[in-house]
């Protein structure tokens, strides 16, 4: 029904094109099927509102990531009237969760690739990080130490010593 200028600069359409244009169109097609599911749950009155994470796709045909919180206002006899969409780009955000993903897993694999045991713990002695030749030794999966503190990993004064050399 009507669109504001910065939902036309995240979509790169104009308002007249929104005329002819529906969300769905503007969605990502691996996107639109939960979309789709929740609008069916507001429609239903399951949801009252919902918010999701998304992709639509721009007029130019590059991506956008979004966060999308839909509302749906219906009339006095609880007939459906229109939705209230709030959209905002979060595309820096996902691209910097990117690549702090790609960092980890680069950091992960030059640990594992040490052959030296490697353990990456905080000041207080909770373990953030284990090399493959660290779990061998310790005779855990990296997984499971991961988050334990040093007292929990290493007992009694082995553990408290360990922490006291950081």
């Amino acid at each position: 029904l009507r669109v504001n200028a910065r939902f036309q600069d995240i979509t790169g359409y104009d308002a007249a094109e929104f005329d002819h244009l529906d969300f769905a169109a503007i969605t990502h097609p691996d996107d639109l099927d939960a979309d789709l599911v929740r609008v069916k749950d507001l429609l239903a009155g399951r949801l009252a509102t919902y918010s999701m994470d998304k992709r639509y796709v721009r007029k130019d045909g590059a991506l956008v990531w979004i966060t999308l919180t839909v509302s749906l206002v219906r009339d006095d006899d609880g007939e459906p009237l229109f939705f209230i969409s709030v959209i905002a780009d979060i595309t820096d955000r996902k691209a910097a969760e990117a690549a702090a993903r790609d960092n980890a897993a680069a950091v992960r694999e030059l640990l594992d690739a040490a052959s030296d045991r490697v353990v990456v713990a905080d000041t207080s002695g909770r373990i953030l990080a284990v090399n493959a030749a660290a779990a061998d030794g310790i005779g855990q999966p990296s997984q499971a130490l991961v988050g334990k503190s040093f007292a929990e990993v290493f007992p009694g004064k082995v553990g408290e010593n360990r922490l006291a050399q950081l």
